[in-house]
C-alpha cells in the first residue's frame, strides 16, 4: 500500500461510502473529493463533506497511517490548518490541529476492494518499456490522444519555469535568458552544463558588441577552454584575439576543455562542432529573442538558421583537423536535422515563457509542422502504437516517459487510469 494508490482511490471515489463514518463515530457524507494539489501542502483542496449534518469546506490530507501526519511535521505547518478531513488506510492515532481541536478522520481499510489493489500492483509489474504496454491496442485513440495533449502542456509548463528563473537571474532580460537557453539545447544533454556555465560567463551583451566573426569565435572559443594549446595558425590568431578581449572585458577565468564531453559521440556532436555552430549564429544574428519568438511557421524559423557556417569551420572538424571532403563545403550550412532539434526544444519553450497560453495554439501548429523526432523512446512509443507523427506527438511522447512511466505514475495518467478502471 503506497500514498500514490490511495489518492487514486480518494480522487475517484474507489471505496464502500454505505454508511459512512468517521473513526469517532460521526456519520460522513463526502459532496466533493477536491482538487489534486501536487505542490506544497495538503494532498487535495476545496473539498466539500457533510459531516454530522453540518458541511464543511476546506482540505484533505491523506497517509498510510494518521501517525505519519506528525512524522510528517504537518502539525508544525500553517498549510495544514485547513484540513477538514484526514484519509488514512489505518488510523493507529488521533491527530489534533494546533488549537487542540482533533481532525474528523476517515479510515479506507475495510471500504476498498483488495483485487482493487492486486490489479494495481500486477499491472505496475508488467511491461519491458511501460506496464501499460500489453493494454495499450485496446485504449480508445481519444484516450491516447487525451494524454499526449496533457503532456505537452505539463512539457511547455515544466521548461517554462526553467527559463523564468533564467530570466530572474538576468535581471529580466529576455535577449540575455534567450541566448543562455538556446545555448543550453546546443550542448544537447551530455553538454549542457559546460553550455551553460559557457554563457554565464560571457554575456551577450559582450558579443553583440564584437565587430567581426572572429572575435566573437575568439571569445566562444576561448572561454569554452579549447584555445589554450593551439593546433594550427587560425587557432593560434584566434588566441591572440581571445587575450586582448579577456583583458578588454575583464572576464572569469575560462572554462577548462576537459570539462566537455567526447566520449561516445558523433563527429557532428562533438563539442567543437556545436560550439562552431554557435559562434556561426552568434555572429550572424546581433538579436535572438524577437526573430525566434515571434516567428509562427516551420518555414520562417528554419530560414533563421539558412545562413552560412563560419568559413574555417566549413573545412574542418577541430582546430588543425581538416574535414575528410576537403574539396566540398560539407559544413556549409546548419544540419538541417539539428536546426529542427533548436527549434522544437530551444525556440518552442521560449516562446511559451514569453507569450504564454495565449501562444499555445500557435505553438501547437508549428509543432505539428514540424517532423516527429527519433529516439530509443519515441521509436519504442511507435511500436506500442502511440501516434508519433510529428514533433507534437513526439514531445508529448517523451514527457509523458520520463516524468510518468519512468516514475510509475500510472495512477495520474489517464491511460493508467483507463486500464485500472
Amino acid at each position: 500500500m503506497n500514498e500514490n494508490f490511495l489518492h487514486y482511490i480518494w480522487q475517484h471515489q474507489y471505496f464502500d461510502k454505505e454508511n459512512l463514518r468517521t473513526t469517532a463515530g460521526f456519520p460522513l457524507q463526502i459532496l466533493t473529493a477536491g482538487k489534486h494539489n501536487t505542490n506544497a501542502g495538503a494532498d487535495f483542496s476545496d473539498a466539500r463533506i457533510d459531516l454530522d449534518d453540518a458541511e464543511l469546506c476546506g482540505d484533505v490530507e491523506i497517509h498510510y497511517k494518521s501517525s505519519d501526519w506528525e512524522r510528517h511535521g504537518h502539525q508544525h505547518n500553517e498549510a495544514y490548518e485547513n484540513v477538514i478531513l484526514h484519509v488514512v488506510w489505518e488510523a493507529d492515532k488521533k491527530i489534533r490541529h494546533r488549537d487542540g481541536s482533533e481532525i474528523p478522520m476517515l479510515e479506507l481499510s475495510k471500504r476498498v476492494k483488495v483485487s482493487l489493489f492486486k490489479r494495481y500492483t500486477h499491472f505496475l509489474n508488467q511491461g519491458e518499456f511501460v506496464p501499460c504496454e500489453q493494454h495499450l491496442e485496446n485504449i480508445a485513440l481519444s484516450i491516447k490522444n487525451q494524454t499526449l495533449e496533457q503532456n505537452l502542456k505539463l512539457r511547455l509548463e515544466r521548461k517554462a519555469q526553467v527559463i523564468q528563473k533564467i530570466y530572474e537571474k538576468t535581471e529580466q532580460n529576455w535577449e540575455e535568458t534567450t541566448y543562455r537557453w538556446l545555448g543550453m539545447q546546443f550542448g544537447l544533454t551530455v553538454n549542457i552544463e559546460p553550455f551553460e556555465r559557457l554563457c554565464s560567463l560571457i554575456s551577450y551583451k559582450t558579443l553583440q558588441r564584437q565587430s567581426t566573426p572572429k572575435q566573437v569565435q575568439a571569445l566562444i572559443f576561448g572561454m569554452s577552454g579549447f584555445l589554450k594549446e593551439p593546433q594550427d595558425e587560425y587557432a593560434q590568431e584566434l588566441s591572440l584575439e581571445f587575450e586582448f578581449l579577456h583583458r578588454k572585458y575583464e572576464l572569469h577565468e575560462p572554462l577548462s576543455a576537459s570539462e566537455w564531453k567526447n566520449a561516445r559521440l558523433r563527429p557532428g556532436s562533438l563539442p567543437i562542432r556545436r560550439l562552431a555552430l554557435w559562434a556561426s549564429l552568434l555572429a550572424t544574428h546581433k538579436h535572438l529573442h524577437s526573430p525566434f519568438c515571434h516567428l509562427k511557421t516551420k518555414k520562417d524559423l528554419r530560414a533563421l538558421f539558412k545562413t552560412p557556417v563560419l568559413s574555417y569551420w566549413q573545412f574542418h572538424d577541430d582546430f588543425g583537423k581538416i574535414s575528410h571532403t576537403q574539396t566540398s563545403k560539407r559544413h556549409q550550412y546548419f544540419p538541417s536535422g539539428f536546426a529542427d532539434r533548436i527549434i522544437i526544444n530551444g525556440v518552442v519553450p521560449i516562446k511559451f515563457a514569453t507569450l504564454g497560453q495565449e501562444a499555445y495554439d500557435d505553438i501547437c501548429m508549428l509543432l505539428a509542422q514540424m517532423p516527429s523526432e527519433s529516439n530509443g523512446i519515441t521509436r519504442q512509443w511507435k511500436m506500442q502504437g502511440l501516434p508519433m507523427q510529428n514533433a507534437k506527438d513526439t514531445q508529448a511522447s517523451l514527457e509523458l516517459y520520463k516524468q510518468y512511466c519512468q516514475a510509475k505514475k500510472c495512477l495520474q495518467c489517464p491511460i493508467g487510469q483507463q486500464i485500472l478502471r
